[in-house]
This record gives structure tokens, C-alpha cells and sequence, in this order.
């Protein structure tokens, strides 16, 4: 508690001057003064702090931000150091695969490792006989459906039934091309000897065309040529010999 003032003091004047006669009031007011003061300093030694206490109060604190400790001077000259571990705090930190631990960068560039083994589960993948799978650089696991590994208990029933009609479509229609083409091919055959016979046809009448003829051969024999396909062959014996050509 602040104390107000409470006493004006009286500038005496010597004789001859009677200004500062000495009187009851005067007097009074001085009592009053001492009385005041009196009962003050009866306070503050009722309330003053206990000496030993006052020896331990706070006096200063000192902060030294080199190695993050703060000092605590009291009044009686004793001092407390507190390591605030203010250089231990971590600025950075990284995940280390290889020994699964967090590594931890602290403020004065010193470093923790923190083992997270126990709480990482490992897992192995395994290739089945459909499905393959590789870790990228990344470390993310890609799958992939092995090549040839799908057959029918893979695929949903409706899908393997379109694919089992389509493939008797398939079937179907290769055998009706195969009887197209054996088809063909008879035609191809039939086109053939008609084509043939026509020819066979044209030259006889070819033949029909050409005017008879009459030859000699080496023998001395006469040969007759008629328009058509036999030949009319005279001998030594004169006889007419009738020869298919």
C-alpha cells in the first residue's frame, strides 16, 4: 500500500519575529507529525517480509540464448541455472528406410535417431501365378496381371459367357468358309472341264472348217485329210485304211 502524506511542517522564524510564536496549534501539529509517523513505522514492521524470506526473493534473471539457459540471481546473491533445452529443439527430420529410424536434426546441429521398428510391420509381396509386382524408386508397389495367366475361373460369368458365344460364332463361321471354299474350288473344277470342252468343241469345229486335203508321206503313201477327225490312209496294196487322228 502507498502511503499518502500527511504532515506539513511549519518554517520557524527567529526573534524578533513573532510569526512562528509557539502555540497550541502549532505544537499540536507537530504531536500529530510524530503520532503519524509513529503508527507508520508500527506498519510496515507488521507487515514487512521476513529478512530470510526477502533473501530469497528473485532479484534478476539472466538469459543466455548461446546454450538456452536461463539464470536466477536472488537476493542474497545465490543463483539457479535452467536448462530450457531450447537448442535441443528439433528443426528438421527424415525417415531412414534401411534402419527404420526417424532422424531428427536439432537446433545446434547434433542429431537423435528415434527407432520406429516396432511399430512398422513388414511386408513381403509374393508373385502368384496371375499377378507380378514391383517397387518403384518411389517405394510405391505397383501389381501387374502376368501375361497368359487368365483363364476361365478369372472371369466373371457373364463375360465367359460372350466370349463361349462368340467363340461358337467363331466355329461356325470358319467351318461354313471351309464348305464355301471346298464349294468354290468344285466350281473352280466344273468352270475348268467346261472350259475345256468348249475348247475341245471349238477345234473340232475348227477342223469342220479346214478344206480336205491330200498328201504324200515319205512312204510314198497318198494321205486324204477330210474336215473331220479320221484320217484316210491308201496302202502299197491299194486298200483304204481308216485311221482315227
Amino acid at each position: 500500500m502507498a502511503y499518502q502524506k500527511i504532515y506539513s511542517r511549519e518554517y520557524w522564524e527567529n526573534l524578533p519575529s513573532e510569526k512562528t510564536a509557539i502555540n497550541r496549534n502549532r505544537l499540536n501539529n507537530i504531536e500529530g507529525g510524530i503520532d503519524a509517523i509513529d503508527d507508520r513505522v508500527c506498519a510496515l514492521d507488521t507487515t514487512k517480509v521476513d529478512l530470510t524470506k526477502a533473501n530469497e526473493l528473485v532479484k534478476e534473471i539472466l538469459w543466455d540464448e548461446s546454450n538456452g539457459t536461463l539464470t536466477v540471481v536472488k537476493m542474497n546473491g545465490s543463483k539457479a541455472v535452467i536448462d530450457t533445452k531450447l537448442e535441443k529443439l528439433a528443426v528438421n527430420f527424415k525417415y531412414n528406410p534401411e534402419s527404420q529410424q526417424l532422424v531428427i536434426t536439432l537446433d545446434d546441429g547434433t542429431t537423435q535417431n528415434v527407432d520406429l521398428s516396432a511399430l512398422i510391420t513388414q511386408y513381403e509381396f509374393t508373385d502368384s501365378d496371375t499377378i507380378a509386382f514391383a517397387i518403384g524408386s518411389d517405394g510405391k508397389v505397383s501389381a501387374i496381371v502376368k501375361e497368359g495367366s487368365i483363364q476361365e475361373k478369372h472371369l466373371r460369368p457373364d463375360y465367359l459367357a460372350d466370349i463361349k458365344v462368340e467363340s461358337a460364332k467363331a466355329v461356325a463361321s470358319a467351318k461354313s468358309a471351309g464348305e464355301s471354299e471346298t464349294n468354290a474350288a468344285k466350281s473352280a473344277t466344273d468352270a475348268k472341264d467346261s472350259a475345256d470342252r468348249v475348247q475341245e468343241i471349238e477345234n473340232e469345229i475348227n477342223k469342220k472348217l479346214t478344206m480336205t486335203e491330200f498328201d504324200v508321206n515319205e512312204d510314198g503313201e497318198l494321205i486324204y485329210t477330210d474336215n473331220s477327225a479320221y484320217n484316210f490312209v491308201v496302202d502299197n496294196d491299194g486298200n483304204l485304211n481308216w485311221e482315227v487322228a
